[in-house]
């Protein structure tokens, strides 16, 4: 389930009950924002920011979000996915996983870190979350900087990939209806990190873009492939080969024809090693 600590509602009791809990804009609570690629600052004027740096009570904003944590878990959910985790101070991850854990340590905690720095996922990593997710969902299968960035965490905490998101279009309208580009990122994204994510409906070429807020049950497509048994066969691909269950070494192999892809991974648990060929 989704654990959002970064922001509120702006008209939730909690920001009348604790407005020390928030980053303020002169007299009134801030809203959070973000600025895309192309340079427009989009705000979100329905929601509040949360001041996990700043705030004159710190420890109380901890405790609430730990209380959160409890109640879902008590509602029976093991894993979290922390949303914008990065725009939260390492130390304060740190506290409250901690905390967690001393009473569940079962529990899953899954840094949402897209769309920040390898140097930001890194220092949020190292704040104690099972796994983070990965680019490899833009990789052009030749550029640098996959590997680069795989590197530089792969030692801190294991990484998810995905063939597409709740954040991207769908990659069967994408690709212009291709099958075999279905195939072949699936194919990749779960051989390439341990960890491999899957929006419903992947599996029979949907094509309308999901939407966090509006998409509902009756925006079910009629299947226009079915990928299921390839699926199928590519995770137990994964189950029976522990070289994919972890982020062991990868090195990119030379190769004279550039249609061709040869990545060498080998296992840093054991002695397994693999060659993935695109």
């Amino acid at each position: 389930v989704d654990l959002v600590i970064n922001h509120c509602a702006i008209d939730a009791d909690l920001v009348r009950q604790h407005p020390e809990w928030f980053v303020r804009d002169g007299d009134r609570v801030s809203n959070p924002y973000c600025v895309e690629e192309n340079g427009n600052k989009v705000v979100w004027h329905d929601l509040a920011q949360l001041d996990h740096r700043n705030s004159r009570d710190t420890e109380g904003l901890l405790n609430y979000c730990c209380e959160v944590v409890e109640y879902l878990i008590g509602l029976g959910f093991t894993g979290f996915r922390c949303d914008a985790a990065y725009q939260i101070p390492t130390p304060f991850w740190r506290q409250l996983i901690e905390r967690i854990r001393r009473q569940h340590p079962e529990v899953t905690f899954v840094a949402e870190t897209l769309g920040c720095s390898p140097e930001q996922t890194k220092k949020t990593a190292a704040a104690g979350f099972d796994f983070i997710f990965n680019s490899s969902k833009w990789w052009d299968f030749s550029s640098p900087w996959l590997l680069e960035q795989y590197e530089l965490t792969r030692q801190i905490a294991p990484s998810i990939s995905f063939p597409e998101s709740h954040d991207t279009e769908r990659l069967y309208s994408e690709s212009g209806n291709n099958v075999d580009a279905l195939k072949q990122r699936y194919f990749f994204a779960a051989l390439f990190s341990a960890g491999v994510m899957m929006p419903i409906g992947y599996e029979y070429g949907f094509r309308n873009r999901l939407n966090v807020i509006a998409t509902r049950p009756q925006h079910w497509e009629e299947p226009a492939v079915d990928l299921t048994d390839f699926i199928a066969r590519v995770n137990r691909i994964k189950d029976d080969h522990a070289v994919f269950q972890e982020e062991s070494a990868i090195q990119r192999l030379d190769h004279p024809d550039p249609d061709l892809l040869f990545l060498w991974k080998t296992s840093t648990r054991g002695n397994g090693e693999a060659l993935l060929v695109l």
